[in-house]
């Protein structure tokens, strides 16, 4: 996957004996771009995605971002939230044209994310 991303990426994960939150920035000139910020259900409202975000942040600080951007499903509110408060704002709307592809995205589970994530992760 790595080798199909050619700006540079910052992955971070928090681990309790398994994955627990995981996130992923891509650095493109000044933006750093969050994507995949996930937390397993059994571990939200602890705090983890905010220390997610707030690792990505300063990481692509350190090399280099002076803005940041990700997108969030409207219905999510309790990430709307989070990001709210970190001082993120509402800039435009989207959605999905293809509805199978959709269907197919939200099957996935945590630990899928998490592997995958942590694969990245060792590539580095």
């Amino acid at each position: 996957i790595k080798k199909n991303i050619k700006s540079p990426v910052i992955c971070t994960s928090v681990y309790d004996e398994k994955c627990i939150a995981v996130g992923l920035g891509v650095l493109e000139r000044e933006f750093l771009g969050i994507y995949d910020v996930y937390v397993d259900e059994s571990y939200r409202k602890q705090g983890f995605g905010k220390k997610i975000m707030k690792k990505l942040l300063y990481e692509g600080y350190k090399m280099g971002a002076k803005n940041s951007y990700l997108q969030v499903e409207a219905s999510n509110k309790p990430a709307k939230k989070l990001y709210l408060n970190l001082g993120y704002k509402d800039t435009y709307k989207y959605w999905y044209r293809i509805k199978k592809w959709k269907d197919k995205l939200s099957t996935l589970n945590s630990q899928f994310c998490c592997e995958v994530l942590n694969r990245i992760f060792y590539l580095l």
